[in-house]
């Protein structure tokens, strides 16, 4: 697929769908975020709320400057909070953003 830059990079075969469970770093107001899902997208990430309920997620997503302090490992990224995606368009690329 390409995507909506003119082209210029690929989206990627593996996108977050509607209904799917996110854990973030809780900038989600800031432009330019990394994503990551575990390979073949059939596992998920558990984890516990401060209020000791449970959840599973499908995708971490972390900021740029979360990413960057994480050395860009999803296992280091401080986690802030879960939601829920609400959208079905594709949105991510492959590969670096240069």
């Amino acid at each position: 697929m390409t995507g909506h830059d003119g082209g210029k990079r690929r989206l990627s075969p593996r996108q977050p769908k509607k209904g799917d469970v996110i854990i973030h770093c809780g900038h989600l107001n800031v432009d330019g975020h990394h994503f990551f899902s575990l390979p073949g997208g059939d596992r998920n990430v558990w984890f516990v709320r401060p209020d000791g309920t449970r959840g599973e997620a499908a995708w971490i997503v972390a900021c740029d400057d979360c990413w960057r302090a994480a050395d860009g490992n999803p296992a280091a990224i401080k986690i802030h909070g879960d939601g829920i995606w609400n959208n079905d368009d594709p949105i991510l690329y492959e590969g670096p953003t240069e």
